[in-house]
């Protein structure tokens, strides 16, 4: 691939458009994606916007799996272009054909939730499953039942009448 390579992290900011080529057919899509930077306290937050093109395999995937707002990673040949905006005045629009595209799947409000607790995104804990319902614990006898199999001792038994 020749001309410059860029690489960046961002967020899609609208579903994936796909399109044919007037050529042959092939189908291709565009995104764009937002991308922040921040270089300190004193500075505001900078977003830049990459409009993508997407070719093959590439193409499909973002058709069938991302959506808006939606974490993604680019790679692929950068290009700077201007344009006359309708005031008169020139804009630029950063375009990319990517090389390599992959998404990373949305997180839910639990999930983001029992991460910041520590949790790891695969534990039980933080699909939602009490783990108090998932482990067995053996009882005094050594029956090895399941802590919701377990029973109560009668209320007799602890004092209530």
């Amino acid at each position: 691939m020749n001309g410059p390579q860029i690489q960046f992290f961002g967020n899609m900011t609208r579903d994936p458009e796909q399109l044919f080529s007037k050529n042959d057919g092939n189908p291709y899509s565009r995104i764009t994606v937002a991308v922040n930077t921040w270089h300190g306290p004193d500075t505001p937050q900078e977003t830049a916007f990459f409009n993508v093109t997407l070719f093959g395999r590439m193409s499909e995937q973002a058709v069938r799996n991302a959506v808006k707002g939606q974490q993604v990673f680019v790679q692929g040949r950068y290009s700077l272009r201007e344009y006359s905006k309708q005031d008169g005045s020139p804009g630029y629009s950063h375009d990319v054909t990517a090389r390599e595209f992959r998404i990373f799947p949305r997180e839910t409000g639990k999930r983001r939730r029992s991460r910041q607790k520590g949790n790891r995104p695969g534990s039980r804990s933080s699909k939602g499953i009490r783990s108090r319902e998932r482990t067995t614990c053996p009882s005094k006898t050594g029956t090895g039942k399941r802590n919701s199999e377990r029973r109560d001792p009668a209320p007799a038994a602890r004092g209530f009448a």
